[in-house]
């Protein structure tokens, strides 16, 4: 499968609009683009600390300190959140600096938006003690945070993310890492009721789900066992549609296309040293769009992977209908921390 690619510059994908616009982040700085990513336009820059400044304007130091925005978020009133390592940051409507609203100390949080503006945000850290897990929300545009939900400790490690799906009104969350703690969950807004679609192997550990006809496509992000991407119907059946080479930790749809992309995360059973991108248009047929050999600082032992970062694709979240399919490649050789952009049509 062949589409015509380009590179766009060093900048990390984060969202596309409804309007198609497409906001991009270079360390610390916020940039938007009206024309698909031909070019950029400045908007907002966070003030971290000087050291983490510093560092985070170089790929290899700002992979290992996990520099620069981790997930942005434009808001209905024009403000912008965004996840840095350790907290949210939320810049106003016309302002230029962002300004702490939520301080998580060695934490990255996974954040969603819904159609009525409410924000919710996971706590994903390492958690080897396994002590309770949150799920945060905010109903003042992130200005302000309660906790919406408390996982026992013991209950999960962490969640991976979190998603709204418009058609059943309700978030949906992912969360790891042993069989027991992978799980697919689903609740209403206030998580009156939470009800496990899926949980119990390694076939429920996943970091993204794609929604499709009758359930969602979800790839399988595990070290332990060979990856797929699966279907999971609304009424918690997995079957496999695709094996992958590795772990997978990102995916996102452009139209009618669903995409997903492997990481190189060293493992007995992935051993693979390429980050893959999958792709289909049917949802039955899924082809290798693209692959990128990981840079020897992230390959071949675990060690490397934590520090420096696993080789992987970073998409940008939001409902795509450009006809292009962004994304940002991480720890591979030539093109570390480059944005890609293929023409679908």
């Amino acid at each position: 499968m062949r589409f015509r690619h380009e590179l766009l510059g060093e900048y990390r994908a984060q969202f596309v609009g409804d309007s198609g616009r497409l906001w991009v982040t270079k360390g610390y700085d916020v940039y938007y683009s009206d024309d698909c990513g031909t070019t950029f336009s400045f908007c907002a820059h966070f003030d971290a600390r000087w050291l983490r400044n510093l560092l985070g304007h170089w790929h290899l130091t700002s992979r290992i300190i996990r520099g620069g925005f981790l997930h942005l978020r434009p808001l209905q009133d024009g403000a912008l959140l965004g996840v840095v390592y350790g907290g949210i940051v939320r810049c106003e409507p016309g302002s230029k600096s962002f300004v702490p609203v939520l301080v998580r100390p060695r934490q990255s949080m996974k954040i969603e938006v819904t159609p009525e503006g409410e924000i919710f945000a996971g706590e994903y850290f390492y958690n080897k003690q396994r002590g309770p897990v949150h799920v945060l929300c905010s109903n003042d545009g992130g200005r302000a945070w309660g906790v919406a939900h408390q996982f026992r400790p013991g209950e999960i490690r962490h969640i991976h993310s979190i998603m709204f799906d418009k058609r059943l009104s309700k978030l949906l969350l992912l969360t790891g890492d042993t069989d027991r703690e992978s799980k697919v969950l689903i609740t209403n807004t206030r998580f009156e009721q939470l009800q496990v679609l899926a949980e119990g192997t390694q076939r429920s550990r996943a970091v993204v789900m794609l929604c499709t006809d009758g359930g969602y496509f979800m790839a399988t992000d595990t070290p332990y066992e060979q990856n797929y991407i699966e279907f999971l119907s609304f009424e918690g059946e997995i079957s496999e549609r695709c094996p992958i080479v590795g772990s997978c930790l990102g995916g996102c749809q452009v139209g009618t296309w669903s995409f997903f992309a492997t990481a190189t995360e060293p493992s007995p059973v992935n051993r693979d040293p390429f980050v893959t991108l999958y792709g289909t248009c049917d949802g039955h047929e899924w082809h290798v769009v693209h692959r990128w050999h990981v840079d020897r600082l992230s390959y071949p032992t675990g060690f490397r992977a934590a520090l420096f970062q696993m080789g992987r694709v970073i998409f940008p979240t939001g409902e795509n209908r450009t006809g292009y399919l962004f994304g940002t490649t991480i720890a591979v050789v030539n093109h570390d921390g480059v944005l890609h952009r293929w023409k679908l049509s």
